[in-house]
């Protein structure tokens, strides 16, 4: 038996565990997809490869499924034995709620066979080291034997826009025991030769490349995203702004090895489309700074 714990209630036995053996998948009434899916005590699907189920947990007493993007894709809404005394649980999408798939527990190998009376089985050759048994679901989910190390921080260079000379002086009046130093990058500028002080002394470096800078004054004029061509040129230049601006400011990075962080972009959180058509679409400034965000991660990756 394992034992799994809850957001909202005491921890559930579940017996056996749903991570011995494995299970067929597929629509309630259909073909199954696969009849070798594994759930992984690590929390990883193992044995069927979709993009659409990737990884899986316990909450609310629910088994849950993700996809590779960490969204919920099945969530089980009802669990019984058939008449083998196989597990069947009925899943259900969270948004198209009539979609329903079935993930049945598999006929359990059987761990010896009959021998033929004239045949005698080989001695089996002892372990050479114990076998390990791995995490539980519940020590993985919420792992017991976790601690936090208080590591000190001497000195942080912040380098950015007007946003980052808010955090440093936020910072410097809640952590008086570190030194804060501040260099302002609004445009595409050179960063001075030499930081305030010595690269060597700095713990590590915050860089902020300003939105505003890289998309412009442009966005403001909401109807100009109607003009064919202009989301694909706005997009452009904000490339070509964040590949020099990205450039300069990590020169320090570049010349004397120092630890750089570089922040994303804040994604608006509500569509700024025009219509309920156009959300998510290249018209979408959500979507746009998203796709920025993407571009400044592939980017910083090549530094």
């Amino acid at each position: 038996m394992i034992e799994t714990k809850d957001f909202q209630g005491p921890p559930k036995n579940i017996s056996p565990p749903l991570t011995e053996g494995s299970w067929s998948f597929g629509p309630v009434g259909g073909f199954f997809l696969t009849e070798s899916l594994i759930l992984s005590p690590n929390g990883t699907i193992d044995g069927y490869y979709h993009h659409n189920e990737r990884s899986w947990r316990i909450e609310n007493y629910r088994l849950l499924i993700l996809g590779e993007d960490g969204n919920l894709m099945w969530r089980s809404i009802e669990a019984f034995k058939d008449p083998e005394g196989l597990i069947n649980i009925i899943l259900e999408h969270p948004v198209a709620t009539d979609t329903r798939f079935l993930l049945k527990q598999n006929t359990p190998q059987s761990k010896s066979k009959q021998l033929p009376q004239d045949e005698v089985p080989a001695p089996a050759a002892p372990p050479t080291q114990p076998i390990s048994q791995g995490l539980s679901d519940a020590d993985f989910l919420f792992p017991s034997d976790l601690e936090v190390t208080p590591v000190k921080v001497g000195n942080v260079l912040l380098v950015g826009s007007c946003l980052t000379a808010l955090y440093h002086e936020q910072l410097q009046a809640r952590h008086p025991e570190t030194k804060f130093d501040y260099i302002p990058y609004n445009f595409v500028s050179v960063l001075p030769e030499a930081p305030p002080s010595p690269a060597s002394e700095y713990d590590f470096q915050y860089l902020q490349i300003p939105l505003r800078s890289v998309l412009s004054d442009r966005v403001i004029w909401g109807f100009r995203f109607n003009e064919e061509g202009f989301t694909k040129t706005i997009l452009q230049d904000a490339y070509s702004i964040i590949d020099a601006m990205l450039s300069s400011a990590m020169i320090y990075n570049e010349q004397h090895g120092l630890l750089t962080f570089v922040s994303n972009f804040i994604v608006p959180q509500m569509s700024t489309a025009s219509s309920m058509y156009e959300r998510g679409s290249n018209n979408d400034l959500t979507t746009i700074v998203q796709r920025l965000n993407d571009y400044l991660n592939e980017k910083s990756r090549e530094l």
